[in-house]
């Protein structure tokens, strides 16, 4: 029986290199996953289409909606994750005088994190800075929620 005991070591092991891998996939390639969270409430509304009732059992189109809604909400964790990542690759490009420092501060443990502050010379650029982080927790937030909402209405 030694090797049912191996097997959630083995199962753990492949999840943490799968999420490894994604964080690589996502700095390559991030369009990718924002094409892939539009498409998660797109899907389930299609799901809910005539055309795909001869086509899926219920037991099918539960399974279809249990995918849908852990991809958007794996999705929307992923991007959510990698914000810096993101803002550092587009602000630049589109935010005049963009800047951005970081440093290592302490939290109330003493254990190091580190802070990022990012500015811009302009008070739109400033602004819009601020706004994309409510933005990205908008749609991390929104997108999960319409996938479950298109899905069982």
């Amino acid at each position: 029986m030694a090797s049912d005991k191996a097997i959630p070591i083995i199962v753990i092991f492949l999840i943490f290199i799968l999420i490894v891998y994604i964080g690589d996939v996502f700095r390559k390639v991030p369009s990718l996953f924002f094409f892939l969270l539009i498409v998660c409430p797109v899907g389930a509304w299609a799901l809910r289409s005539p055309a795909f009732d001869d086509l899926l059992t219920e037991k099918g189109y539960y399974s279809a909606q249990v995918v849908l809604i852990s991809m958007s909400i794996g999705l929307a964790i992923i991007i959510f994750a990698h914000y810096d990542y993101l803002r550092d690759s587009v602000a630049p490009k589109y935010i005049d005088g963009y800047s951005v420092s970081y440093h290592v501060e302490s939290d109330d443990y003493g254990r190091p994190t580190r802070a990022a502050e990012s500015t811009a010379k302009t008070f739109y650029g400033k602004t819009v800075l601020y706004l994309s982080q409510w933005a990205i927790i908008g749609l991390c937030l929104g997108f999960p929620f319409l996938t479950w909402k298109f899905s069982v209405a």
